[in-house]
């Protein structure tokens, strides 16, 4: 294994954390240390991997940049959406429970349209529907017609 060097260093006196007479010990890692520090901070990274952005972040952002591109203010936008200045601010900067109507008046204010796709994201597996349960669908589908009874001579 390879020598690594050590470094002791005495603290500031500014430092509270410490003790006044305290000493602090680094060291330079080797590139072995280096690399296996790295490949456990991949592997870190891997199982701890941040939550997935929502789309409605997404569109927010892409609405903002359409927003700055178009040199729109806030205070324009709020005047062409009817919406408040700081509810356009902390829609832009928090994007918290934003819905499909409020997007909708933010990009037609921007001069933008909103489109909404649902994909699968893996394909799905195919099952057979008995008989008994296709007839249920079937009858459960098909509107009822209301009949007169007649009542026999």
């Amino acid at each position: 294994m390879a020598k690594t060097k050590t470094k002791i260093t005495k603290t500031r006196p500014t430092d509270k954390r410490l003790a006044p007479n305290a000493k602090r010990v680094t060291k330079k890692f080797t590139k072995a240390e280096r690399a296996e520090r790295d490949r456990v901070a991949t592997l870190a990274e891997e199982e701890f991997s941040p939550r997935p952005v929502s789309a409605a972040k997404i569109a927010l952002a892409k609405l903002r940049t359409a927003r700055q591109l178009a040199d729109i203010s806030l205070t324009e936008l709020s005047r062409r959406t009817g919406m408040a200045k700081p509810s356009l601010s902390r829609l832009e900067n928090h994007c918290e429970n934003v819905t499909l109507a409020v997007l909708e008046k933010y990009a037609a204010g921007v001069g933008c349209s909103i489109e909404v796709s649902i994909n699968r994201a893996t394909p799905v597996k195919a099952r057979t529907i008995k008989a008994r349960q296709m007839k249920k669908a079937v009858k459960e589908a098909t509107p009822v017609k209301k009949t007169k009874r007649v009542a026999k001579r």
